[in-house]
């Protein structure tokens, strides 16, 4: 019989602790995976404000970049270098985190590439305008390649913070479930035990032998379960959330964790046995009441999203609450439990983050206007400006017909020099739109363009223009190239033209177009021999309305190198020129492998 007793009494402990000894596995699994979520979440919003800061710092380096074209003043370089070096900075702790986030990981991959194109594009403009002036960094900013990329990087960084804040949300959902499993397995232990308990005594009173080893055993068990609500407060009083125990009767205090005494300032000490109007002021106590006194009504758990508190400092914090009736044998309520999260850092970045949205919308709204105020002015130039212009000639030409015999030969020439003013004006209106539209027309890629029959045909036109020249051509067979046919067909038109007219004195006169590759790179050349330039100037050959010759000597407008080089830079080309007065010229460019799907983003 007494080996019966110590089996059954031995069998109870041995339930009370394998119990135990889950429950205490579940709750050191539970902390552990609410650490680990803590630290994704932590993760997930240090992901976020580093993407918001890329966003800030691009942005305040191309202000900088901008402010110091316009203004060429120095000190505008600052907050550029600035915002390039803690954009670097940015990057590198993303590519860090990424380590361990596969999503991060391949969004950075399609961040990465559209950011260093912007900064090349920055550097770029700066270091035209150091070496080649303002204008040719203004014609790269008018280009609107950069406006572009910003606006990729904008949607790239987006779509990045969108998948992110989606993480972040499924991650605080899990922790929170995590919490609500483990206060439910601590519930759920503790009745066990307590059954386990129970059952112990009946038997050890109902078989009424041993009692000192019953009492023994009982005193082992009362040990147990100290350790158990030891490692229970222990739990509570070091979870990161603040929670605490009301009475439903008076609504005082009765447990308040380490976590709280941290959000408000006030120590358990202080807190237990008073209530919310002891510490906060009158509204919040009343608010806080009314909720507590509503879920104890209800007896069901009320979600809080947002809550104001006060703490002792004097500073308001944002408390995301969930209150949760705790009930009695009977069914009534008799624990008020609550459970805050302070969310303050994350509403102020929430805001931040709304504040910047609103602030690139202004942005966006104002280049937009700026667009629409450029394509007015394109308008007002081509039609507008021609009617005065046809007038002018209109009435010098009749002015000659009708009244030839009256005029002597000074009028005549007055009035020749008239009609070819307003045709030279016409014609640099012509090259101003051209110019203009070269920059905002949409690229047609083709994949074999055939540079060698461009030229030809372009040499064959000139030929008929003027047959009484003699020159002497010699283009490369074979040039095919991926591009826009029409565009390279004005790159060509214009370069094989200056040759054509820069050779007009030479009497053996010799023009040439071929491919010099180099390193495996096609560099395409135009050579001529005639009147040639002087190298001191070369950074002005690309500038509009730059002319190195006097009109009188080559007409032309000064247009037409500055659409070439805006020709090439669309197509992610360079060209560059070297020549000696009255020893011809030669004009390179290159062809970046520019594909259709490109174009067509860059253009949207």
């Amino acid at each position: 019989m007494t080996g019966s007793i110590q089996q059954k009494v031995a069998v109870g402990v041995g339930l009370v602790s394998l119990i135990f000894c889950l429950a205490f596995g579940f709750v050191y699994n539970s902390i552990n995976d609410s650490t680990h979520t803590r630290d994704k979440i932590f993760q997930s919003r240090q992901i976020l404000q580093e993407l918001n800061s890329i966003l800030i710092n691009i942005t305040e380096a191309e202000t900088g970049q901008r402010g110091y074209l316009l203004t060429q003043q120095p000190q505008y370089l600052s907050p550029y270098t600035t915002a390039i070096r803690q954009l670097q900075h940015n990057l590198d702790v993303l590519q860090g985190l990424a380590k361990q986030d596969l999503l991060l990981s391949d969004q950075l991959k399609l961040l990465e590439p559209v950011l260093n194109l912007k900064l090349n594009e920055l550097q770029r403009t700066v270091v035209l305008n150091r070496t080649h002036g303002k204008e040719a960094a203004l014609q790269v900013v008018m280009t609107n390649e950069g406006q572009k990329l910003m606006d990729e990087i904008h949607n790239r960084i987006a779509q990045t913070i969108y998948l992110e804040n989606g993480v972040l949300q499924s991650r605080r959902q899990q922790s929170q479930y995590s919490q609500q499993v483990t206060y439910i397995a601590l519930d759920v232990s503790g009745v066990v035990i307590f059954f386990l308990l129970g059952l112990v005594y009946w038997v050890v009173n109902r078989e009424n032998t041993r009692r000192e080893q019953a009492q023994r055993d009982l005193n082992q068990l009362n040990s147990v379960l100290q350790k158990n609500m030891a490692l229970l407060d222990s739990i509570i009083e070091n979870v990161p959330g603040m929670i605490f125990l009301k009475d439903a009767k008076e609504l005082r205090f009765q447990l308040f964790n380490k976590a709280a005494e941290e959000v408000v300032g006030f120590l358990s000490e202080e807190v237990l046995g008073k209530n919310d109007y002891d510490f906060f002021p009158e509204a919040q106590a009343d608010q806080f009441t009314h909720k507590d006194r509503e879920t104890l009504r209800l007896k069901r758990l009320v979600d809080i999203e947002e809550e104001a508190i006060s703490t002792r400092h004097g500073e308001i914090r944002i408390l995301k609450t969930k209150k949760v009736p705790i009930l009695d044998d009977k069914g009534n309520p008799a624990y008020l439990l609550g459970i805050s999260q302070d969310i303050t850092e994350f509403k102020q970045t929430q805001e931040h983050i709304e504040q910047l949205n609103a602030r690139l919308e202004r942005q966006v709204t104002h280049l937009n206007a700026l667009n629409k105020e450029l394509e007015a002015f394109s308008y007002s130039v081509s039609h507008d400006l021609r009617t005065p212009l046809r007038s002018i000639e209109g009435f010098s030409q009749a002015i000659l017909e009708s009244a030839i015999e009256k005029l002597d030969d000074t009028e005549k020439d007055y009035l020749h020099r008239v009609r070819n003013s307003s045709q030279q004006m016409a014609q640099l209106i012509d090259d101003i739109l051209n110019l203009s539209r070269v920059t905002r027309a949409e690229l047609n890629i083709e994949a074999n363009v055939d540079l060698s029959e461009i030229a030809r045909d372009i040499v064959k036109e000139l030929q008929n223009q003027e047959p009484q020249r003699q020159v002497s051509v010699e283009i490369e067979d074979g040039i095919l190239v991926k591009g826009d046919c029409g565009l390279l067909k004005v790159v060509l038109q214009n370069l094989i033209g200056n040759a054509w007219k820069f050779t007009s004195k030479q009497p053996n006169a010799f023009i040439s177009f071929e491919n010099h590759p180099k390193n495996g790179t096609p560099i395409y050349a135009v050579h001529d021999n005639g009147a040639g330039f002087n190298m001191a100037y070369a950074e002005k050959l690309f500038e509009a309305f730059q002319r190195l010759h006097a009109n009188k000597e080559f007409p032309g407008t000064g247009i037409g190198l500055a659409i070439v080089q805006r020709i090439i830079a669309r197509h992610r080309g360079q060209i560059w020129g070297d020549g000696d007065v009255g020893t011809g010229a030669n004009f390179y460019f290159t062809l970046g492998n520019i594909q259709q799907e490109e174009v067509n983003d860059d253009h949207a």
